[in-house]
């Protein structure tokens, strides 16, 4: 009789421990899972930021701190729903159909039944492990403090250091009209210098001061001063093409005052086009200037090539503005 009592008891204690243990992983494994979490997030910074291995060792070691302390937390919140070995012979009574006799027996007014000779899940009240509600937190808090270890991260400071710092977008663009211009032969030489210097100059300063007030206001003013030159010159060139074809196709049938008057118009355009800080290509200025008017008639025009100057007012009209 006393092993019959010793095993039932025995399996009794062992129903209460996996009741037990069931009611702390329940409140555990939402705990390991946020803990395992952050313990990651953390690593994975330190190793971007810092170049300190041992403080990624520490931050594990805090982690694990952090559980041991979530465990005891757990613990008393799941000590509530706890049972003993006098209620774990109540579950086996109730699984096995035996009407009282195991409390009876322990209570000494009964004999012990016999013990079932299996280990089978009736001799354990039903109750079965559910291993992937176990095995899964565990294995997702591995997994993630493992990877935020072992997984390469770049190195952020060099790979910054490789990479050309980001200006002031303005630059460039100007830079785009200039070399459209260079390209097209259309202002002299030495006005694209000086514009191109003045960039330099923007560029040339600390680069912690290329977005400073100062420097961003001096890049509008420069970006506005060059765009109102194209502008202007686009509109002085359309004016010489106007007057030129209105001498050509109708100079016969003009009065002398209208005449006078494109004549004079022209003399206009090309004095503001000397005025201009983006200065003409020297060769077209000189014959536009050399142009006589007066004398103008089809055959000179032609040689003049009238088209040339439509092409490079229909190139200009897009870069000034």
């Amino acid at each position: 009789m006393r092993d019959l009592e010793h095993l039932w008891k025995n399996r009794a204690g062992r129903v209460a421990r996996r009741v037990n243990t069931g009611w702390f992983l329940q409140k555990y494994s939402p705990l390991l899972i946020t803990i395992g979490c952050l313990v990651a997030v953390a690593v994975l910074c330190v190793r971007s930021f810092f170049d300190q291995p041992v403080s990624t060792w520490w931050l594990v070691g805090a982690g694990l701190g952090l559980l041991f302390l979530a465990g005891i937390w757990a613990f008393f919140r799941a000590r509530p729903h706890f049972i003993d070995q006098k209620e774990g012979l109540v579950r086996l009574e109730d699984r096995l159909s035996l009407h009282n006799s195991l409390s009876a027996a322990a209570g000494g007014v009964g004999e012990w039944p016999d013990f079932p000779d299996n280990s089978s899940e009736e001799a354990s009240a039903g109750l079965k492990w559910r291993w992937s509600a176990v095995a899964v937190p565990v294995a997702l808090v591995l997994a993630l403090v493992a990877a935020s270890i072992l997984v390469p991260i770049p190195d952020l400071q060099a790979r910054s250091q490789e990479l050309p710092p980001n200006e002031p977008g303005a630059w460039q663009q100007m830079e785009d009209w200039l070399a459209e211009l260079e390209e097209e032969d259309l202002i002299d030489e030495a006005s694209l210098e000086d514009t191109q210097e003045k960039i330099d100059e923007l560029r040339d300063q600390p680069e912690d001061d290329w977005f400073s007030h100062s420097s961003m206001e001096a890049t509008d003013s420069l970006r506005e001063s060059l765009g109102r030159d194209l502008q202007e010159m686009a509109r002085e060139l359309a004016v010489l093409d106007r007057d030129l074809a209105a001498l050509q196709s109708h100079s016969g049938a003009m009065s002398e005052s209208a005449r006078q008057m494109l004549m004079e118009e022209y003399d206009e355009a090309l004095k503001n086009l000397g005025l201009n800080s983006m200065k003409l290509n020297k060769d077209l200025m000189k014959e536009l200037q050399d142009l006589d008017l007066s004398q103008i008639s089809k055959e000179q025009l032609s040689q003049m090539s009238r088209e040339q100057l439509q092409q490079l007012r229909e190139r200009l009209k897009d870069c000034g503005q």
